[in-house]
């Protein structure tokens, strides 16, 4: 249900930024006026040429080129494209390209023609404005189709009564602007704004609603399409040509380039984002929780942002997504390895040590919410630095080796599915069962990139300069490309050009984008983090991964105990030796037990280090001695109180005694006072003056005597 609703919710989230942006556009009037064959540019020129040739198979004769200004404002233009003529059936046709195509064309077609009461039948492929009011004298239909012969099919079939009288080509132009943007204007579908209009949020929904069912269709009809019999497919193949194929690509960069958000719209589109994000994991999360994961994230991305800024990307912006995470996006044309590298540690790294840095300090004072953030910070941040797709840590390992590896690129993302499955059903971790499932389903075009990008390796294309065209030429052959729609090529192309570039690195870009990436995993705790803590944290996260308190191998263990050179070396070794032997081999656990016990004798150990080694005996001593019950915790604690040793080591002692039922109330009430007095003083002990007020609060509540446990419950709030 969880992964449901995560689809659920970022498909929403994808579809009201679209309705967000149909409802913010401002729409503009024009006219569709003629123009001359050099003023039509070169990015489509070849597809109304084609569209052209084709019309013209069907009994229409060219009569001008034509174009109408955008009708968007920020896009280049309204329409390109060509009118021509059937003397035959008295129609006008109208081929036209525009910057806003439906998937699957390369040009649309509007065909014009009069019944016997002087009416214009109108009929348009694709039209998105179907099912509103046009003015009088108008009846405008959607054809539905890919087929531009049956879109010419269904037109003559509605010629019912048609008009014996021919229509003048600038009657057929505004008839066809009518069509395409005025009859919206005349029946008041737009309405006025900013000096133009705008779709009304009802209006921009049915219009999303219709765009679904348009390409329901259209992929339909892609999908059953019968080759031989298929205009299309013969034009396809006109247009599978490299030079065809990157004059398309270009128009598509270029209008993609022309689509950038005003920052208005990102910042409205953000705070919408981090609302939809509130309420996926608002069931799941306090309040408290939830804003500080929404700050973890938002510096994350805000680090990647400054990256981006300062190697100069365009069109900055960030989004939260539902159920998942946030992610930050910019635009440049290139970008080399160690930048990109840089860019993707930048996000990460601050919060991880953030993180460390807050957890190192003294606890005295901090408030909850501090220690919460940082571990929030540190776990999350600590995680996105494992190599894993699509975590920053696994886009690191790709840019610096699997770009060049492609079938390593597959093998890592199917490393990955594996990776975040484990993590989701195992560590009962819906998140990393979401982005499982997002892998698999992005698998065909991983699939696809890594058998291009093989494909281009192989070619040594990356060892070269990155030519557009030499990439496109290359692709152009390989039946994998050969199969992709347009509208599925252009994303894999990006994908590819972006790889192509970043396996042109050499060896040594490779070796310093590893060298950062471990350095910054391994530095921060080496240098900020004392041993005690680094000994508990290698502790608590082996016995979480690997079921086993100790994560070195007994056999190093045993190598370290020869070779030690001091006697406080060897008794440590020793002590390891029996606390990891005492359930695999009691015999041999027990001759360690002895050598610790001999070693504590030795007179060059400090007072501080015999108590700390009778401490950790404490724990294992019911393994090699019968009712060993606390003694040795009452060595440890002796040899301390002589000689007024101040440990986190004397606080945990004294703390294992509060808990100890078997020993009377007073006395552990005592223990708790003296712990507390230690604890406050001693160096990274402070947390343990809570464990000390929770347990008298326990003591005093099981007399009975609430006042008192109150008292020391209301210490720790």
């Amino acid at each position: 249900m969880l992964i449901l609703g995560a689809v659920v919710a970022i498909f929403l989230l994808v579809h009201l930024i679209t309705i967000y942006r149909l409802a913010t556009f401002r729409l503009l009037p024009g006219n569709i006026e003629p123009i001359e064959h050099d003023e039509v540019p070169d990015e489509v020129i070849h597809v109304v040429e084609e569209a052209i040739t084709l019309v013209k198979d069907k009994g229409f004769e060219f009569s001008s080129f034509v174009k109408r200004e955008a009708v968007i404002e920020g896009h280049p233009w309204g329409i390109y494209g060509a009118i021509c003529f059937n003397p035959v059936n008295n129609t006008w046709a109208l081929v036209y390209v525009e910057p806003m195509k439906q998937p699957g064309l390369e040009w649309r077609l509007l065909l014009v023609s009069r019944d016997d009461s002087s009416n214009f039948i109108v009929t348009l492929s694709g039209n998105a404005f179907k099912d509103v009011s046009y003015p009088t004298g108008y009846k405008v239909k959607d054809a539905m189709t890919l087929d531009h012969a049956k879109q010419l099919e269904f037109h003559e079939k509605r010629r019912i009564n048609p008009s014996p009288e021919n229509v003048d080509v600038q009657v057929a132009l505004e008839a066809m602007e009518t069509a395409y943007f005025k009859g919206l204007v005349d029946q008041n579908i737009v309405v006025p704004w900013k000096n133009g209009y705008r779709l009304p949020v009802k209006q921009s929904v049915k219009l999303w609603q219709n765009q679904l069912e348009i390409n329901k269709r259209f992929n339909k009809q892609i999908k059953q399409s019968d080759a031989p019999s298929k205009p299309e497919i013969v034009r396809d193949k006109q247009l599978d040509s490299a030079d065809r194929q990157l004059t398309e690509y270009q128009s598509y960069k270029s209008l993609k380039e022309k689509k950038a958000s005003s920052w208005l719209t990102k910042t409205l589109i953000l705070l919408g984002s981090v609302i939809l994000f509130s309420v996926s994991f608002g069931m799941s999360f306090s309040l408290d929780w939830l804003l500080m994961l929404i700050v973890v994230l938002f510096i994350h991305e805000a680090g990647h942002l400054f990256g981006m800024w300062l190697f100069g990307y365009r069109d900055l912006k960030m989004l939260f997504i539902p159920f998942l995470g946030a992610m930050a996006s910019g635009k440049k044309e290139r970008v080399n390895s160690f930048q990109e590298a840089i860019i993707l540690l930048l996000g990460p790294v601050p919060g991880y040590v953030l993180g460390i840095v807050l957890l190192s300090m003294d606890g005295e004072g901090m408030p909850k919410w501090v220690a919460q953030y940082a571990i929030l910070s540190l776990i999350l941040n600590a995680l996105n630095l494992l190599p894993f797709n699509p975590l920053d840590g696994g886009k690191i390992v790709s840019l610096a080796l699997f770009n060049r590896l492609p079938a390593l690129q597959l093998l890592l993302t199917l490393m990955s599915i594996f990776a975040f499955g484990y993590m989701g059903l195992g560590w009962d971790e819906h998140v990393a069962l979401i982005i499982a499932v997002f892998l698999v389903v992005a698998l065909p075009f991983t699939w696809k990139e890594s058998q291009l990008l093989r494909h281009l390796i192989k070619s040594d294309v990356h060892k070269k300069e990155a030519n557009l065209q030499r990439l496109i030429e290359l692709l152009a052959k390989h039946p994998v490309w050969i199969k992709q729609t347009p509208q599925n090529r252009w994303p894999l192309l990006d994908s590819l050009v972006y790889r192509v570039q970043h396996a042109s690195s050499g060896v040594i870009t490779s070796v310093v984008i590893f060298t950062l990436w471990i350095g910054s995993i391994v530095l921060p705790p080496v240098l900020i983090v004392s041993e005690q803590q680094r000994n508990l944290f290698t502790a608590v996260a082996s016995e979480k991964l690997f079921g086993e308190s100790d994560p070195y191998p007994t056999e190093d263990m045993v190598e370290e105990f020869e070779n030690a050179d001091t006697s406080a070396v060897k008794a440590d070794a020793a002590l390891n030796l029996s606390l990891r032997l005492s359930q695999k081999d009691k015999e041999l656990g027990a001759y360690y037990w002895e050598q610790a016990h001999m070693l504590l004798d030795d007179g060059s150990l400090t007072p501080e280090h015999r108590g700390d080694l009778y401490m950790r005996m404490n724990y294992s001593c019911s393994s090699y001695e019968e009712s060993c019950g606390n003694r040795y915790l009452f060595k440890a604690l002796d040899l301390y109180e002589r000689n007024s040793i101040i440990s986190s080591n004397r606080a945990v002692v004294y703390l294992s005694l509060v808990n100890d039922e078997s020993i009377d109330e007073q006395s552990r009430l005592e223990y708790a006072e003296a712990g507390e007095q230690v604890a406050s003083k001693a160096k990274h002990s402070k947390n343990l003056v809570f464990s000390f007020n929770s347990a008298r609060s326990e003591i005093y509540e099981s007399n009975q005597d609430l006042e008192n446990a109150e008292q020391y419950l209301s210490r720790n709030i």
